[in-house]
């Protein structure tokens, strides 16, 4: 499945909170996530594909990111874990190592026929994801670029801000870095 999305940070959460409320996107409740992303030791930077254990409540999810155009477009394969301990470890052993950890709430709808994401990210502030979902080899390279014209197009929200980076990225970059799991 190939991931396409696109994200903004937000100056006024409860403006946009309001205009999604308008536009029939009906958010749930806040879901607190904690995302811990690895990368591989021999990892080049214009081959990038980082694994993510994303632990929300009692549930895991191992998920496979790699770069298609940028991190905001991408192959993306996900499946259960059961204990997240072991899996660190196993992707220890294979040379994967903790880089950041990006701790959120967040909170998710639909609109049309994109999936929602409202995250408050620790450290970093307010974001709205919207992300489409393609079948693979059926989209293409302008699939973000199109995404982002119908969006602001129809949200119409102020002083929108486009970020092209995920949040372990933005993380690493404003110097905050993986410490351990006490911390």
């Amino acid at each position: 499945m190939r991931e396409v999305e696109i994200k903004f940070q937000v100056p006024d959460i409860e403006q946009l909170l309001r205009r999604l409320s308008e536009l029939g996107c009906d958010l749930g409740e806040s879901v607190r996530e904690d995302d811990l992303v690895f990368n591989h030791q021999e990892q080049r930077r214009e081959a990038r594909c980082v694994l993510r254990i994303r632990t929300s409540g009692s549930a895991s999810v191992l998920t496979l990111k790699k770069d298609i155009i940028n991190e905001l477009d991408c192959l993306e394969i996900e499946t259960g874990v059961s204990d997240p301990d072991a899996t660190k470890r196993l992707l220890m052993e294979l040379g994967y190592q903790p880089a950041v950890r990006v701790t959120k709430g967040r909170r998710r709808g639909k609109w049309d026929n994109w999936e929602i994401c409202v995250d408050e990210v620790d450290g970093l502030g307010a974001f709205i994801e919207v992300e489409a979902l393609y079948p693979d080899g059926e989209v293409d390279d302008n699939a973000q670029e199109n995404l982002w014209q119908a969006v602001v197009s129809k949200l119409r929200v102020e002083n929108l801000s486009r970020v092209n980076s995920g949040y372990d990225t933005l993380i690493a970059r404003s110097g905050q870095v993986y410490i351990g799991d006490n911390e």
